[in-house]
């Protein structure tokens, strides 16, 4: 387990190597950027119970749903596309 993780450090490290300030730079903004978002949970955990309780708001999440399914039909559409000019051809 320790060599995986050694061998996953080696590899992010010659790759933000590779790649200069930049990947570096883009890598500690997006860091920030998620360290900065707001939580959008209110939960609570009771350790006597064992159980949670609050609200988790998944509103923010929802149009992430449309935007998925929109871009796997795409994705499909391209496919099917390129298959049948495959076929005329």
């Amino acid at each position: 387990m320790i060599n995986i993780l050694k061998n996953g450090f080696n590899y992010v490290k010659s790759s933000v190597k590779k790649a200069g300030g930049k990947a570096l730079a883009v890598l500690g903004g997006l860091g920030l950027a998620a360290a900065g978002t707001p939580a959008k949970a209110a939960v609570t955990f009771d350790g006597t119970t064992g159980t949670f309780s609050g609200i988790f708001d998944l509103a923010p999440y929802y149009s992430a749903v449309g935007i998925i399914i929109g871009a796997i039909a795409v994705i499909a559409a391209i496919g099917l596309a390129i298959r049948q000019f495959r076929k005329v051809s």
